[in-house]
């Protein structure tokens, strides 16, 4: 039973992002940002963000035409005053997301947002755009991302930090500095 248990974490850790690592309550929104200011001024913004997220989509019908509702409340790419994307949204439990991303519910529950059907970020932010943190993850074997993650479990985040040092690409740097610490000895 433990062995499957292993298997599954294995399997789950290989087809994840570092963008979304819940069990460690991190959420990366580097790349839904445009020159982010303070952790302080990005939180109060995405409180307004979750304002307009319940008034065009959870207080109505969960539908593909809300989010587009949601999502054209403002122009193309436009950003709030932190520099942060005006569609993510804080889904509370350390999980910041789009919920025009495809995929959303891998990180959100479908009780809190359903995946829209095609993905609705297309023509309204840099769907291409990937960090350095997920160009390499991509590229890492099971036993190297094992070590990255037990590498952030040595540090002390918050997802504005998490999100800071991945963009920047220092997260990744540090970690290949010292993937050696963190390696498995088995």
């Amino acid at each position: 039973m433990i062995k499957d248990c292993e298997q599954e974490d294995e399997m789950n850790l290989m087809n994840s992002y570092p963008c979304q690592l819940k069990d460690l309550s991190l959420s990366c929104y580097g790349c839904c940002r445009n020159g982010l200011s303070s952790s302080s001024q990005i939180n109060s913004d995405l409180e307004k963000n979750n304002y307009d997220f319940k008034k065009y989509y959870l207080d109505k019908e969960k539908s593909d035409e809300n989010l587009k509702s949601f999502r054209d409340r403002y122009g193309i790419k436009d950003t709030l005053s932190s520099g942060v994307c005006r569609n993510l949204v804080d889904f509370k439990d350390s999980c910041v997301a789009c919920p025009l991303h495809p995929f959303v519910n891998l990180v959100v529950s479908s009780k809190k947002t359903i995946a829209p059907k095609q993905d609705l970020r297309v023509g309204f932010c840099d769907t291409e755009f990937e960090c350095e943190t997920v160009k390499f993850w991509c590229n890492m074997e099971l036993n190297e991302r094992k070590a990255f993650i037990r590498f952030l479990q040595s540090k002390e985040f918050d997802n504005h930090n998490y999100s800071m040092l991945n963009i920047s690409g220092e997260l990744i740097q540090e970690f290949f500095r010292r993937r050696f610490e963190f390696e498995d000895l088995e």
